[in-house]
């Protein structure tokens, strides 16, 4: 073998004037930046912590995860109860939360806050109407009121004395006596 195809050969080259072999830098090749990492979870991925990173061969494309919005390196969470896209009852109160929401049945109301129904107090006994009062139930609440020959809000009831008032139909020959809720 030839000496210079030696020198070719082990990457040393010997300048003119130069006492001694210099070796020759090591050569990037045009691929190593392909050859290096680049997929997902590489040193050059950069998607957002609330994305999710796809490998695409020598590539990778980030995308926000759902309940969020961006282009995948930059994301930011959707507030779906402001934007009225939410799927909670209309009567429900939503409540946004990272990445999501959440939905609550309203006072009154029962159900997982996407369904919410009407409770009966009334039917349930969880009001708190006077013993002489009637409890009409409504929708998310309910009402009290006396019952005939009782006066109050509903939830104080007071006897009506008709015959000291002089509210009584009793004939004027005949006396008036007072009986609760009523007269005789």
């Amino acid at each position: 073998m030839n000496y210079l195809a030696l020198l070719a050969l082990t990457g040393a080259f010997i300048g003119c004037n130069a006492p001694e072999v210099v070796e020759k830098p090591e050569r990037v090749s045009e691929h190593a930046m392909e050859d290096a990492p680049s997929g997902c979870g590489s040193e050059i991925e950069n998607c957002h912590a609330d994305a999710d990173c796809t490998d695409e061969g020598d590539s990778f494309s980030c995308a926000c995860n759902p309940g969020y919005e961006g282009d995948g390196v930059h994301c930011e969470n959707i507030d779906e109860c402001a934007r009225g896209t939410d799927d909670c009852d209309l009567d429900a109160s939503c409540t946004d939360t990272e990445g999501s929401y959440s939905c609550a049945c309203n006072p009154g109301y029962e159900g997982d806050g996407v369904h919410c129904e009407n409770i009966d107090e009334c039917a349930h006994g969880a009001d708190d109407c006077d013993l002489d009062a009637s409890c009409t139930d409504t929708e998310g609440s309910y009402s009290c009121g006396c019952n005939p020959g009782y006066e109050g809000d509903g939830v104080h009831c007071e006897n009506i004395d008709e015959c000291a008032r002089g509210t009584d139909d009793c004939d004027l020959d005949a006396s008036c006596t007072d009986t609760e809720g009523s007269y005789s």
